[in-house]
């Protein structure tokens, strides 16, 4: 025999709003193109007329997608969570793919929605650039003094190839593996002995 279906336990304001945000983007990404109130309201579990209790518009609705997937909060706090005393190549394997998954999403969704550009953020927010310092800090660790340029260097060709091993009209559907990024930053790609210094045995 069939057990009658339950109403879902309502939510708070603020999760079900982060619920709808997820559920939008997750019907966008899937979709590959703009989606109706209706999927959206599938992909959530919810009555469609749900979504305007919450969201005025579907704008609004979807430029909360927007801001949520080009903050880098979420992506610095799962940085944050790599467990420091991992060797450092394995710390990061581990930012490297947090780093491709916040890229590809960003492309998927730029995509979706028809984005040209992705949308204007200060750069230099004070507070984001202090978190984001500490993120490379924590992610290097004592292992710092181990690299022959400047950390900041090094976090910056890890990101260029992150976001290049992922962007569609730089390498097609043939994703880079992260294995793949991090042992050319850390070993190079010469067979012969590097002219400055061999790889990093960590």
């Amino acid at each position: 025999m069939q057990q009658p279906k339950t109403r879902a336990r309502p939510l708070a304001p603020d999760d079900r709003r982060a619920s709808l945000v997820d559920a939008a983007r997750r019907a966008l990404l899937d979709h590959r193109t703009m989606v109706s109130t209706r999927v959206i309201a599938e992909y959530a579990g919810i009555a469609e007329g749900t979504i305007f209790r919450v969201f005025d518009t579907k704008d609004d609705l979807i430029q909360a997608v927007i801001d949520k997937a080009f903050d880098p909060t979420d992506f610095i706090d799962a940085v944050g969570a790599i467990p420091a005393d991992l060797p450092l190549r394995e710390r990061l394997y581990g930012m490297v793919a947090l780093y491709q998954d916040r890229f590809a999403g960003m492309f998927g969704l730029m995509a979706a929605l028809g984005m040209t550009a992705p949308p204007r953020r200060d750069a230099d927010d004070p507070e984001m650039r202090r978190q984001i310092t500490e993120m490379m800090h924590r992610i290097f660790g004592d292992d710092v003094d181990r690299f022959r340029v400047s950390p900041e260097r090094v976090m910056q060709t890890l990101r260029m190839l992150s976001f290049g091993g992922v962007n569609p009209l730089l390498c097609g559907n043939d994703r880079m593996d992260p294995h793949f990024i991090v042992d050319l930053v850390l070993d190079g790609i010469s067979t012969e002995p590097s002219r400055h210094q061999g790889g990093l045995s960590c």
